[in-house]
């Protein structure tokens, strides 16, 4: 159980978040460890070999596959908004569009300007009409900080076609410009 919630984290995965996923606190990862499965890796642990993450993950039933990643998008809501968004697109959940756009935007914020094009671009993926305009409209502004103008402005342009709102639709118009 330990190992498919610690494939699940991630490569690398902090030992109280994997507690959290087993509903087990006082865990320790020594068995793991010893059986060579994982390593630690200062205050993370990395998983000995890609192949044992992928192994694992595919040993998990159907209700694992979204219940795990469900509760990993629990636990990073806060602390890592990226996780947050990850898991909670491989939870197959509603919300992860718009954990999607708030990802993009802290990224944004902390001018990581490729991360927030990323987010963005797999938040259009998955987004529904009515959630795909502030995803256009980020995505529009993450290519022109990137140089990419004439991207830019075929970004802004979609966001246009994706509001009925005036104030959206001329703010969309302003990237544009």
């Amino acid at each position: 159980q330990a190992l498919q919630a610690a494939a699940v984290l991630g490569q690398r995965f902090e030992l109280q978040a994997l507690r959290f996923l087993i509903n087990a606190p006082a865990y320790e990862c020594q068995g793991l460890v010893e059986h060579r499965l994982v390593r630690p890796e200062g205050p993370l642990f990395l998983f000995a070999h890609a192949l044992i993450q992928e192994g694992a993950i595919s040993s998990l039933l159907k209700r694992q596959r979204t219940g795990l990643p469900r509760q990993a998008a629990q636990w990073y809501s806060t602390p890592d908004t990226v996780l947050h968004a990850e898991h909670r697109d491989q939870a197959g959940e509603a919300g992860a569009t718009q954990a999607y756009l708030e990802a993009a935007i802290e990224q944004s914020g902390l001018f990581r300007t490729e991360r927030a094009l990323q987010l963005a671009r797999r938040g259009l993926e998955i987004a529904k009409p009515a959630e795909r305009y502030a995803l256009y409209c980020l995505e529009g502004e993450m290519l022109q900080l990137t140089g990419a103008i004439t991207d830019s402005i075929s970004t802004y342009r979609q966001a246009c076609e994706n509001t009925n709102s005036e104030v959206e639709r001329c703010r969309a118009l302003v990237g544009v410009a």
